[in-house]
């Protein structure tokens, strides 16, 4: 944690209060802005923060009038199998092209609207769905131990078993 001090500052104080200690402590000129601050039009995601999703779960529509279909990946992991088989649904519904988010989900893109109810019928969609539970839509979990050096606890085993608590 070295490294990352002022990041656990921030978290600790707000913007607002590291902008005021920083002027009235430690420089001898006025700070400026860079603008309008525009952040609480937008989610912590991407996208409006209307009350609606941003995740880009669920099927939605492309310019071109295909659509793409972004499936919840509960704290971002999917083995080997379901890997090949998530490849397997998307050369055969989409153009073959999965999208990583960064909210760990992925995303098949290009595919037609005649092809939307075969794809939702595949078993992949049982276990990585576009309409999840809201409790596992917004299940994420930092890597934890296994890949980390400073976390303390193991994160996405726990962070499975929370979000499946409620079903």
């Amino acid at each position: 944690r070295y490294n990352a001090r002022i990041k656990f500052l921030m978290d600790e104080w707000g913007a607002e209060k590291f902008r005021n200690v920083l002027q009235e402590e430690y420089v001898d000129f006025e700070l400026e802005t860079a603008g309008e601050d525009l952040r609480s039009e937008y989610s912590y995601n991407s996208g409006y923060a209307d009350g609606g999703h941003s995740d880009h779960v669920g099927i939605h529509e492309q310019a071109d009038g295909n659509y793409y279909v972004g499936l919840d990946v509960l704290v971002g992991r999917m083995g080997v199998d379901d890997t090949k088989e998530l490849a397997r649904v998307a050369d055969e519904y989409g153009s073959g092209e999965i999208r990583i988010t960064q909210r760990q989900n992925v995303i098949i893109t290009d595919v037609p609207e005649e092809k939307l109810d075969a794809l939702q019928n595949e078993d992949l969609l049982d276990h990585y769905s576009p309409d999840p539970h809201p409790f596992m839509r917004g299940s994420i979990a930092c890597t934890g131990t296994e890949f980390c050096s400073l976390s303390i606890v193991e994160t996405k085993n726990r962070q499975v078993r929370y979000a499946r608590w409620p079903k």
